[in-house]
């Protein structure tokens, strides 16, 4: 809705109407950044162990586990689904991941719904 500059309303210099946050995306911001910054955290971690035990072999190529490589391509993917704004949604149903979820797993991709339907 376009809106005078001057009216109370009126935020930034679009000259729209700009709606203040919701409380769950303010909460669901808080938790993206939260997340971001653990997952970046334990990716790194995993890189340099990865890379810690090239160098001891002298390796051209980092030596991870299946484990620990598919715990990496889940950090890229969520830092991914945060970077484009998807983070907290379920990739299965589109409904919401409990913040709980969210912040025991921060890459988790399904609500405890559909990932118990996984199982």
């Amino acid at each position: 809705m376009p809106c005078s500059p001057l009216d109370q309303g009126c935020k930034g210099g679009s000259g729209v109407a700009l709606r203040d946050p919701t409380p769950w995306e303010t909460n669901m911001d808080m938790l993206a950044r939260e997340a971001q910054e653990a997952l970046r955290q334990r990716s790194l971690r995993l890189r340099a162990r990865a890379q810690a035990s090239a160098d001891e072999l002298e390796a051209e190529d980092a030596t991870l586990t299946d484990s620990e490589r598919r715990e990496l391509r889940a950090i890229d993917e969520a830092l991914a689904r945060i970077a484009g704004g998807d983070f907290g949604r379920c990739a299965r149903c589109g409904g919401a991941i409990g913040r709980h979820r969210l912040r025991a797993i921060p890459e988790a991709r399904h609500c405890m719904t559909c990932a118990a339907e996984d199982r």
